[in-house]
C-alpha cells in the first residue's frame, strides 16, 4: 500500500531565500517547473510554541525566469521566460528555449515579489517529476524549493 503524504515536508535540504549568488547555496533541478505553495503556521489556542501548519497553492500566479548575473541582485533587465501556474499552482517551463546555468525565479502573489535563485542542469531524461517538486513562501517570506515524499 502506498501512502503519499499531501502536505510537503517543509525546508527539506534545497531551502534558500537567495538575495545574492554568493548568500546561500542554490539548489539544484534538472526541470523548471513544480508547484507553487504557501505554508503558514496557525497558533495553537492555549498552547505557547505550538503551530499547526496549513498549506495553500498558488494558483494563477506570475512565475518569472531571469538570468543571474555574477554579483547581480535579482531580476535585473527583462525575464527570458515568464508562465502563470494553473489552478492548482503548477507550471513548467520549457526547456529547449532555456540553456543550463545560474537563473533567478521570481514569483509575484498579491502584489509581493520573491524570488530564489536557481542551478538548472537539464537533463535530457530527467528524473526529477514536476508533480513531486514544490516551490514554497513561508510567512516570513522564505522562498524554499523541496520535493514531496512518497512512501511505499
Amino acid at each position: 500500500m502506498n501512502l503519499v503524504y499531501s502536505l510537503p515536508i517543509v525546508f527539506i535540504a534545497a531551502s534558500a531565500l537567495a538575495q545574492t549568488p554568493q548568500s546561500r547555496k542554490q539548489p539544484t533541478v534538472e526541470r523548471l517547473c513544480g508547484k507553487l505553495l504557501h505554508t503558514e503556521n496557525i497558533p495553537i489556542k492555549g498552547e505557547p510554541n505550538s503551530f499547526t501548519t496549513k498549506t495553500h497553492d498558488l494558483g494563477h500566479v506570475t512565475v518569472s525566469l531571469y538570468p543571474a548575473q555574477e554579483k547581480g541582485m535579482c531580476c535585473d533587465g527583462s525575464p527570458i521566460s515568464t508562465t502563470v501556474t494553473g489552478r492548482w499552482g503548477s507550471f513548467e517551463f520549457k526547456p529547449k528555449r532555456v540553456p543550463g546555468g545560474l537563473y533567478w525565479l521570481e514569483i509575484e502573489p498579491e502584489g509581493h515579489k520573491y524570488s530564489i535563485l536557481v542551478r538548472y542542469t537539464p537533463k535530457r531524461y530527467s528524473d526529477q517529476l514536476c508533480s513531486q517538486t514544490y516551490w514554497d513562501i513561508d510567512d516570513k517570506g522564505n522562498f524554499s524549493e523541496g520535493t514531496f515524499l512518497t512512501i511505499d
